[in-house]
């Protein structure tokens, strides 16, 4: 079952689904974050549970919420395909921030709140989401205009 679904689009079908109960990654509870457009999954995103994926760190964007811009920081551990995208509150790609080959370290990228073509885009909830090897994280940030 699901704990919270949600009729967005107003066509009595459940556009969003979060925390499904019993799913499982690699043995552990992670719960889960769908977007749904009638019944084709739009996004389908991890929520990460209070273990971190293996090999890489993302941290909470600053400030957030934000205006004009803000800064998201990761670290990996080791030299990895990196991949980091925006998407807004329906699943939607925004931009791509990252996408290419990183040696270990500490990184820091700032997103402007504009989209892959130079829009500013609305006020609202954005997810970026980071992809290094297998592992996969996201995390909300607020863009307040």
């Amino acid at each position: 079952s699901f704990d919270n679904a949600g009729d967005v689009n107003g066509d009595g079908i459940d556009d969003i689904i979060i925390g499904a109960s019993g799913y499982y990654i690699n043995g552990a509870d992670r719960g889960f974050f769908g977007i749904y457009s009638g019944d084709t999954v739009l996004t389908n995103v991890d929520e990460v549970g209070p273990e971190r994926p293996e090999g890489f760190e993302l941290k909470q964007n600053y400030p957030n919420p934000f205006n004009p811009s803000t800064t998201i920081e990761y670290t990996i551990e080791k030299q990895e395909f990196v991949l980091l995208k925006i998407f807004d509150s329906l699943g939607r790609e925004v931009t791509t921030l990252v996408n290419r080959q990183q040696m270990p370290g500490n990184y820091r990228v700032t997103w402007n709140g504009e989209n892959a073509g130079g829009i500013t885009l609305s006020s609202g909830v954005y997810y970026y989401q980071l992809k290094i090897g297998n592992g996969t994280e996201t995390k909300k940030a607020i863009y307040l205009k």
